[in-house]
């Protein structure tokens, strides 16, 4: 049986238990009356409109979001989401609140869909604790005031230093320590592929320590932004 009919307008899927979200005469709730009144609607399967799914996400109530996160918003709306970040739903506050209740999915969706981009480091190392660093790595622009080294530093020691390695791109001011972490982890290459990213390194011993595991091919490709490279090895290069 697909969508019940309740009111003009206001539709709900039992079978796939949906929540269908009207965005239009938003205005007309800009004063709703409480979180019961939104309660009952739900019940009733009728739909909410945006300020009323912020309203949820406000209240925080534990059972409400957990049924959002059954929803799976990132997947069926995506739109919404990013509407509803436009009027500044999204902060640090409530993302630390979903970190509290570990609504872990929800986090994810929210901050990979949505635009909302001044999130803080705190966010950053809790979020990293929560083991969810990816987020942080893939969404670095989202974060203001963030010190790259220590958030690189951290998703290592926390045993995820795959989310460095795989958005090195977004990093930057990364040091010596960090490049040697990667080589650890047999992830040079992506130092050599993002030595823009790095300060302080001796370009020559990187070159060296590439070629000397059998990676001369990537400094080869990259051999434009190695600084400073002897003859010698660039003649070693040649005999790749």
């Amino acid at each position: 049986m697909k969508a019940k009919q309740f009111k003009e307008g206001q539709e709900f899927d039992h079978v796939n238990d949906e929540l269908l979200v009207d965005d239009k005469d938003d205005k007309s709730f800009e004063n709703i009356s409480s979180i019961v009144h939104i309660k009952l609607k739900m019940a009733n399967g009728e739909k909410l409109h945006l300020e009323e799914l912020k309203a949820l996400f406000r209240d925080g109530d534990d059972v409400l979001l957990e049924k959002l996160t059954d929803w799976r918003l990132d997947k069926q709306y995506p739109a919404e989401l990013a509407e509803l970040d436009t009027i500044r739903f999204c902060d640090n506050d409530l993302v630390l609140q979903l970190i509290k209740k570990n609504k872990i999915e929800l986090l994810t969706a929210i901050i990979n869909k949505t635009n909302f981009d001044e999130y803080n480091q705190e966010i950053a190392e809790k979020l990293i604790s929560a083991g969810i660093g990816t987020v942080v790595a893939k969404n670095l622009e989202k974060f203001v005031g963030l010190n790259h080294q220590e958030i690189a530093e951290k998703l290592f020691s926390e045993g995820q230093g795959d989310a460095v390695a795989e958005n090195l791109e977004k990093f930057v001011g990364l040091n010596q320590e960090i490049a040697e972490k990667l080589f650890s982890e047999g992830q040079g290459g992506a130092v050599a592929r993002n030595l823009e990213k790095f300060v302080g390194l001796n370009h020559q011993e990187i070159a060296e320590k590439l070629f000397s595991e059998g990676q001369g091919e990537v400094v080869a490709r990259n051999l434009e932004k190695f600084v400073g490279v002897d003859a010698d090895f660039k003649a070693k290069l040649q005999r790749i």
